[in-house]
C-alpha cells in the first residue's frame, strides 16, 4: 500500500507563474569553487561479497552485517540446500581490502552440531562466538592461517540460552538471546559474562553497536538501547530511522565520532567527504553501513537496492594524494526533500568523469525521508531566501515540488535548451509539466497513476472515465463497488482526482474554480463516495476483507507490471473519474531544474543531458522520461520477478498466479510499453491547496454550504493564499 497511499500526497501544482515572485528577479554575483589538486578525494574498490563465497551455490542464504578486523573484512551468512530445508551452512569469509577471498570455512568443522553468532575483533586479532546445545563457546582465528585455535566455552552462571547473534565495540562482546522464551541481552567482557538483562523485544537480534557518550548504543531492529558499562545499566534510547543503516554513527581511529548521512559521511555536523568527491555511486544501495573511518581510508558495507539480490556489496575508499579533477569548476547540487537516488547518482559519477571542464558536488538539505507537509513547513521559507542569494545552487532535485517558485526568475526555462524529441522522450508528460510553453523543471522519472483492467471491460480506445461512464463502469465490472473508495477516503480520493486536472482549474494565469466542471466532480463525491474507506485498517491489517475484482488501482511502475497484467487477457490502464474523461496521469518521483542565478547555465545543460541518456535512465526504478530506456527496465523486473518466484516456494506458474506473480512475456512488455503511451497529464498538489480545498468541500458536504457558494470562497482564498505566498 505504500505507493497507493502516496498517490494521495501527489507531488505538486504548476501554477507557480499565477503571479511573478518579486523577490527572485535579478542576478546575483557568485564566486565559484575551484577543484584544487590538495582536495579530498577517494578512489573506490568494491566487490560483491556472495559472488565471491560460495553463496550462489546454495538455494537459499542470508548475509549478516560485515566486520573489519585490520585490514581484512569477515563476511557471514547462513545458507541451505533447498530453499527452506536441508542441511544448514554457516559459513565465514574472510577477505583482504582489494576483495580477494583469503578463506571460506564452517564453524561446524570445529564443533558440529554447533552455530556461529558472529565474528569480532578482540586486541587486533579475529575471534569468533559460537553456540552448541545451549552452551556459548569462543575461538581464536589465525591471523595467518585463518584456522580456528584455541575454543573455550563461556560461562553462563547455569543459564541455557538460544542465542541470535552477537556483535562488539572496544572489548566488549554483545549478545541477544532468548532464555525460557523470554529476550535477553548478555554483555561479555575479558571471557565473563557481566550483565545480563531481559529485553523487552519481540526478536532478540543486535544490528548495530556504537560506542559514544562513555557507553554503548544497541539497534535492536528501529529500537535503540543504552548500556553503560561503569553502572551496568540497560535502558531505552528511542528509535532509529528506517533507512539510516545498520550502524548510523561510528568512533573512527582518530577517536572522533562519524555519523552516516543521506550525502556523505560527517564529523561535528561538517562534511567529512562527501559521496560526490568519491569514484563510486553509493546512491546505488539502499543503506550504506559505515564500518570504519581512518586517515587514509573509509570502509562501507552497502546492501544494493537492484531487485532480486540481497548481498554485501564492500567498498574500499582510499584517500589519494591528489585531486584527479584539479581545475574543474564546482556545479553545486542540492535536493530539498529527499535524499538522490541511484541513477541521478550514476549520472553525477558519469558527468563528473567525463567532463573537462566542470564537475557536480551533490548536497542533501535533508538527510531523512520527509514528506510534502514537512517540506512546506520546514524548508519552504529557507528556499524563498536562498534561491536568489549567491548561496544558491546551480541545479536542483525535486523542484515539482517546490510549486511557488516554478517561473523563469526563480529557474531556467529548459525547453528550447534541452529540445527533446518526442521519439525519445515522452514529451507529452514535459509538456504537461510546462507552464505557458515554458518548461521550469525537467521530470526525469513517474509513476503511472490510473485503472487497470480487460480491455474487454471498457469501449475501443477509451483513455479514461467521465463520471457517468465511471458510474456505469463500478455497477458492471466492479459489481457495485468502487475499488478506489475501498481503501481511500473522500478526501483523499477527491484530491487525486482534483490533482489531474489542474490545468482546468488554473488557465491562463488565473484561478478557474467557479465552473460546471467543479460542480459537476463535487457532486460525483457527495452522492457516490463514503466519507471514509469501505475497508478498515484493522480489517488490512487481519487481512479479512475481499478486494473488487476486475479492475484496480495503482500508482505503476514497471516492478509492478508482472503483478499487474498478468491478471488480464488485454491489460490497459485507464485514467480515474474527470469531467473530460481524460487519461492515466504521472505523479513525477525525480526531476531536476537550473537555477535562474547559476551562471554556469552550460554545464548545468550538459549534465540535465547525462541524466536524460539511455544509459542512465536504464537505471530507473520507476518509469523513465527517456522511453527508448523503458523495455530494459521491464527486463530487469522480470528477472526480478523470477527471483521472488523462486524464493517464494512455487511449484508451479498456476501456484504463483494465485499470488499475483506472473513470468513476464513478451506479450506483457509490449502491453506495458503501449499503456504508457497514454499517460498524458501530470498530477500536481500541494498541502496548502489539499488543506483549503477539501476545508471548503467539507462544509458542503455536511450541508452547511451549497456547492455553488464555496465555489466563491475557494477562489478567494486562493487568490489570498497565491499572494501571501509570492509577496513574502
Amino acid at each position: 500500500m505504500k505507493k497507493i497511499v502516496s498517490a494521495a500526497m501527489a507531488s505538486v501544482f504548476l501554477f507557480g507563474s499565477l503571479i511573478s515572485f518579486a523577490g527572485c528577479k535579478g542576478k546575483v554575483k557568485r564566486e565559484h569553487e575551484v577543484i584544487s589538486a590538495t582536495d579530498k578525494w577517494y578512489s573506490c574498490t568494491e566487490f560483491d561479497a556472495a559472488s565471491k563465497c560460495n553463496a550462489l551455490n546454495y538455494n537459499n542464504y542470508h548475509f549478516w552485517a560485515p566486520v573489519v578486523i585490520g585490514d581484512k573484512v569477515v563476511v557471514t551468512y547462513n545458507a541451505y540446500d533447498d530453499l527452506y530445508s536441508g542441511d544448514p551452512h554457516d559459513p565465514i569469509c574472510i577477505f583482504d581490502s582489494e576483495g580477494n577471498l583469503l578463506k571460506e570455512f564452517e564453524i561446524t568443522e570445529e564443533l558440529p552440531m554447533s552455530t556461529k553468532l558472529g565474528v569480532v575483533e578482540e586486541n587486533g586479532n579475529m575471534a569468533v562466538y559460537f553456540q552448541s546445545m545451549g552452551k556459548l563457546y569462543k575461538a581464536d582465528i589465525n591471523n595467518t592461517t585463518y584456522e580456528i585455535e584455541n575454543t573455550r566455552e563461556i560461562d553462563l552462571n547455569g543459564d541455557t540460552v538460544q542465542f541470535s547473534n552477537c556483535m562488539a565495540s572496544e572489548g566488549y562482546v554483545f549478545a541477544a538471546g532468548t532464555k525460557n522464551g523470554e529476550s535477553f541481552l548478555y554483555v561479555i567482557k575479558d571471557e565473563e559474562v557481566i550483565f545480563s538483562k531481559k529485553m523487552f523485544v519481540e526478536y532478540p537480534v543486535i544490528h548495530g553497536v556504537t560506542y559514544k557518550d562513555g557507553g554503548f548504543q544497541l539497534l535492536n531492529y528501529y529500537s535503540l538501547y543504552f548500556f553503560d558499562p561503569e553502572k551496568l545499566e540497560l535502558k531505552a534510547d528511542g528509535t532509529a530511522f528506517a533507512h539510516s543503516g545498520v550502524q548510523e554513527e561510528i568512533i573512527g581511529s582518530d577517536g572522533r565520532s562519524y555519523v552516516k548521512k543521506a550525502d556523505g559521511i560527517y564529523v561535528d555536523d561538517e562534511p567529512y567527504v562527501l559521496y560526490s568527491d568519491t569514484d563510486c555511486n553509493v546512491y546505488r544501495f539502499m543503506l550504506a553501513d559505515l564500518l570504519e573511518v581512518t586517515e587514509d581510508s573509509i570502509v562501507l558495507n552497502l546492501n544494493i537496492t537492484d531487485y532480486g539480490t540481497d548481498t554485501p556489496q564492500i567498498m574500499y575508499l582510499k584517500k589519494e594524494a591528489s585531486n584527479p579533477h584539479a581545475g574543474k569548476t564546482v556545479i553545486r547540487a542540492k535536493s530539498y526533500g529527499n535524499s538522490i537516488d541511484s541513477m541521478t547518482g550514476e549520472a553525477i559519477r558519469q558527468f563528473n568523469n567525463s567532463s573537462k571542464d566542470y564537475f557536480v558536488r551533490y548536497a542533501s538539505v535533508s538527510q531523512y525521508f520527509i514528506s510534502d507537509e514537512e517540506f512546506s513547513e520546514l524548508y519552504e521559507k529557507d528556499f524563498r531566501e536562498e534561491i536568489i542569494s549567491p548561496e544558491a545552487a546551480d541545479i536542483y532535485f525535486g523542484v515539482d515540488s517546490l510549486w511557488w517558485f516554478q517561473n523563469e526568475d526563480c529557474f531556467v526555462d529548459l525547453k528550447n535548451e534541452l529540445q527533446l524529441d518526442p521519439d525519445t522522450y515522452y514529451t507529452k508528460i514535459t509538456d504537461s509539466a510546462s507552464r505557458d510553453g515554458k518548461l521550469f523543471y525537467m521530470p526525469l522519472a513517474y509513476w503511472a497513476e490510473g485503472l487497470w483492467t480487460d480491455a474487454s471491460n471498457v469501449k475501443d480506445g477509451a483513455k479514461g472515465f467521465t463520471y457517468d461512464e465511471y458510474e456505469q463502469f463500478v455497477s458492471t465490472t466492479g459489481n457495485g463497488k468502487d475499488a478506489m473508495s475501498q481503501y481511500f477516503s473522500r478526501e483523499d480520493y477527491f484530491i487525486m482526482c482534483f490533482s489531474m486536472m489542474n490545468d482546468t482549474w488554473f488557465e491562463n494565469g488565473k484561478v478557474n474554480i467557479a465552473n460546471s466542471e467543479f460542480e459537476s466532480m463535487c457532486g460525483y463525491f457527495k452522492d457516490n463516495v463514503p466519507e471514509n474507506p469501505v475497508i478498515t485498517e484493522e480489517q488490512i491489517m487481519s487481512g479479512d476483507f475481499v478486494t473488487v475484482s476486475g479492475y484496480e488501482f495503482s500508482d505503476t511502475d514497471p516492478f509492478l507490471c508482472c503483478h499487474l497484467l498478468g491478471k488480464y487477457d488485454d491489460p490497459v490502464l485507464l485514467g480515474l473519474p474527470t469531467s473530460d474523461g481524460r487519461g492515466p496521469a504521472a505523479v513525477i518521483s525525480n526531476s531536476v531544474a537550473v537555477s535562474a542565478v547559476s551562471d554556469l547555465k552550460e554545464g548545468c545543460i550538459d549534465f540535465i543531458k547525462v541524466l536524460l541518456s539511455k544509459d542512465i535512465q536504464e537505471k530507473c526504478k520507476d518509469n523513465p522520461i527517456n522511453r527508448t530506456a523503458l523495455p530494459a527496465i521491464i527486463d530487469r523486473a522480470g528477472e526480478y520477478f523470477r527471483y521472488e518466484y523462486k524464493m517464494a516456494g512455487f511449484t508451479s506458474e498456476s501456484e504463483a498466479a494465485r499470488y499475483d506473480y506472473y513470468f513476464l512475456t513478451d506479450e506483457m512488455k509490449a502491453s506495458y510499453i503501449a499503456n504508457m503511451e497514454k499517460v498524458e497529464v501530470v498530477s500536481a498538489s500541494d498541502p496548502s491547496i489539499r488543506a483549503i480545498v477539501y476545508e471548503e468541500l467539507s462544509e458542503a458536504y455536511s450541508g452547511q454550504k451549497d456547492i455553488k457558494d464555496i465555489e466563491v470562497s475557494l477562489e478567494n482564498r486562493l487568490k489570498t493564499l497565491y499572494s501571501e505566498k509570492y509577496s513574502k
